[in-house]
């Protein structure tokens, strides 16, 4: 499975990727769950699964103006290429800046989407 990612040159759904071994998808969440505890860097996305560690590692800041519902389509082109979204700040015109901070380690602090500051337990999903 893991070289299965590693051709990929996108996300691949656990789905699919069940599909193609003719097992089940838990059996892949499963498989995934086992490929990491023994080093792989694999990252779940939105769209699906995806090798980690490619490329060099280049963080940057990306600033958009868009409309709130082109906020998905711009977030899912950003996972969809590889790149992992680490927070997200928004400009409100009441409010000011807020910032919301996606994958924290635990213990962390973050604001969620109803407002209000949270310690974090750690959720991995990335979708």
């Amino acid at each position: 499975m893991a070289q299965a990612l590693e051709e990929a040159v996108e996300p691949v759904s656990a789905a699919a990727l069940a599909e193609r071994f003719s097992v089940s998808r838990q059996i892949i969440v499963g498989d995934v769950a086992l490929l990491r505890a023994g080093g792989t860097d694999i990252l779940a996305t939105p769209r699906g699964y995806l090798l980690g560690g490619r490329g060099g590692g280049v963080e940057r800041t990306v600033a958009c103006v868009h409309a709130p519902e082109e906020m998905e389509r711009e977030l899912n082109a950003i996972v969809d290429a590889g790149g992992e979204v680490v927070d997200v700040i928004v400009e409100h015109p009441v409010y000011g800046q807020l910032t919301g901070l996606l994958g924290c380690a635990p213990g962390t602090t973050w604001l969620s989407s109803s407002g209000g500051w949270r310690s974090t337990e750690p959720v991995r999903s990335q979708h």
